[in-house]
């Protein structure tokens, strides 16, 4: 019996799917241009010293609220993880006087639900007690809650990270939703998928937030482009060497 010959991968007889060609060409790939050398060395410099003075200004001491809003806007602006130590640092610090700090915030909705968020996320031990402060006598969200649409927010993230029976955090999420809604409804807050929004998307809005500190801006946007400029650089790299295969 004759052998079977394995079909050629260029055999031009084979069918062909219809499929479009990639705008991803060797020569679009090729053309994507990074920063000079001597501009990623100027960088990298600025981004050192950015660093160094983020993180003295994680260390300064602060009012609680302000160093919970500073650890958010770190987060949301995506260079956090450069400050992981430092962080975890402030969160062991307020978690080892969680009662006093908690009665420090019992008016402030929005950082109490960034230091609930915070410390569960990192693995510190937080009860969702934590809340209660802003709950009636039959157990209801006050009032006083409704119109805080940074607390709302906040309180809708945290109640993300309920445990099994936890029916307060269950009910913050349910409160929180129905409240959000009606101030969309309104046009007082942007459409969901508009309020968290990649790290370019931040940098963008943050622009004329006059809460954040200019340096935490500064330092977003060059990381932003240095990591940008790696992966152009990866990409072309990589194309080069499939064109050489």
């Amino acid at each position: 019996m004759a052998t079977r010959q394995a079909m050629s991968i260029c055999d031009p007889s084979r069918r062909s799917g219809n499929y479009q060609p990639s705008i991803w060409t060797d020569e679009r790939v090729q053309s994507l241009t990074g920063n000079s050398t001597v501009k990623r060395e100027e960088n990298r410099e600025r981004i050192n010293v950015l660093k160094e003075q983020t993180r003295n200004l994680i260390r300064e001491k602060q009012q609680v609220a302000e160093q919970l809003q500073l650890i958010d806007h770190l987060q949301q602006l995506g260079v956090a993880y450069h400050f992981k130590d430092e962080i975890v640092e402030v969160l062991s610090r307020l978690h080892a006087s969680l009662d006093h700090v908690s009665s420090q915030l019992k008016d402030d909705l929005h950082a109490t639900a960034l230091l609930f968020r915070f410390l569960r996320a990192n693995g510190f031990s937080v009860s969702q007690d934590l809340f209660e402060t802003f709950r009636d006598e039959i157990g209801n969200f006050e009032v006083r809650c409704e119109n805080q649409i940074r607390g709302l927010l906040s309180l809708y993230e945290a109640s993300y990270i309920e445990k099994e029976g936890e029916t307060v955090l269950k009910e913050a999420m349910d409160f929180a939703t129905e409240q959000l809604k009606e101030f969309m409804e309104e046009g007082s807050v942007p459409e969901s998928g508009d309020l968290r929004d990649q790290h370019r998307g931040f940098i963008e809005a943050f622009r004329g937030d006059d809460t954040i500190n200019p340096l935490l801006l500064e330092f977003a946007k060059l990381d932003f482009n240095m990591v940008q400029d790696a992966y152009k650089s990866e990409l072309r790299e990589l194309s080069g060497k499939l064109i050489c295969i």
